[in-house]
């Protein structure tokens, strides 16, 4: 077999081209800052990029759950202050109606302040963030609580999905919070 010029030279010009290939497919790679391109390329390296991608976008959708819980539980803080303030006024009232030195007029003022206490309270318990009422369990849209004081909203409790399988209840419901028992049965 005889081995001309232009067999080493097509030979040479072989090599060199693939060489150049692979040099353009690395510089593709820096460039872009990905392994692969295409499928084809690497299917082990391709699944586990998908399976990350579909990781990432479920941490990042469970940081906009959080963060929307995290709001909602900022403004329920901000009612039960709210609400704590307005108590502790109208138990100042109620005491001051107690007191044998007031007429019956100066006891119907206190009467009709109570009142409208008690309305404030009604109001402060109906508050709505973004157009859901923050008391009313998982009926978001129902107003929870009627002018004398019923309650109109459901106990199922509100829970976001923070990771794949983590549930975290982020709300209290207005029945739980205004009818129910006291839990902290250490309390003296």
């Amino acid at each position: 077999m005889r081995i001309t010029f232009g067999t080493k030279y097509n030979q040479m010009n072989y090599y060199q081209n693939a060489m150049q290939k692979k040099l353009n497919q690395t510089n593709t790679q820096i460039a872009s800052g990905l392994k692969i391109q295409y499928g084809y390329q690497d299917s082990s390296v391709f699944n586990q990029n998908l399976k990350l991608d579909y990781e990432e976008l479920g941490l990042a959708q469970g940081i906009d759950n959080a963060t929307t819980a995290y709001t909602r539980t900022l403004n329920t803080d901000k009612a039960l202050s709210e609400l704590s303030e307005t108590m502790v006024k109208f138990n100042t009232k109620l005491i001051q109606a107690a007191n044998d030195i007031h007429s019956p007029t100066s006891r119907e003022a206190i009467a009709k302040d109570l009142e409208k206490l008690k309305d404030h309270m009604i109001n402060v318990a109906n508050t709505s963030i973004g157009g859901e009422f923050i008391f009313s369990g998982s009926n978001v849209k129902m107003r929870p609580f009627t002018p004398q004081g019923e309650y109109k909203g459901n106990d199922e409790i509100l829970q976001t999905l923070i990771s794949s399988q983590n549930l975290m209840q982020y709300n209290i419901t207005g029945n739980e919070l205004f009818f129910s028992r006291d839990s902290d049965w250490h309390k003296s």
